[in-house]
């Protein structure tokens, strides 16, 4: 597994659906796009969000309205427009759990 995204439930769904698509993009964005378990790597010294995390996530925000405008699937981003609730009431339940934050391992590219 080289990459593990998380949302803090029930809070994550309790947002907007704009708001609840473009915190996906936000961290799907954050995959380095060599996708070799690293992180995508901005310029500077704040490699993650660059010089202004209020800049990236207005970015995140207008990807997130441009990838809508081109018609997606409903059934790709249903889920963003239930809240924890109407999560909870339609699968009889949620139930989660709790992963460690996981290590780093250098991967020995010779053993390919």
């Amino acid at each position: 597994m080289l990459y593990l995204l998380s949302f803090y439930l029930p809070r994550f769904l309790n947002h907007s659906f704009e708001e609840k698509l473009t915190t996906v993009i936000h961290e799907l964005w954050h995959i380095s796009p060599n996708f070799d378990g690293d992180l995508r790597r901005l310029p500077g010294r704040c490699y993650a969000h660059g010089s202004s995390e209020k800049e990236y996530h207005e970015n995140m925000k207008a990807m997130a309205a441009k990838w809508l405008s081109l018609g997606p699937p409903e059934d790709v981003h249903r889920f963003l427009r239930t809240n924890f609730k109407q999560l909870q009431a339609s699968h009889g339940g949620v139930f989660g759990a709790r992963i460690s934050t996981p290590r780093l391992i250098p991967a020995d590219h010779r053993a390919a």
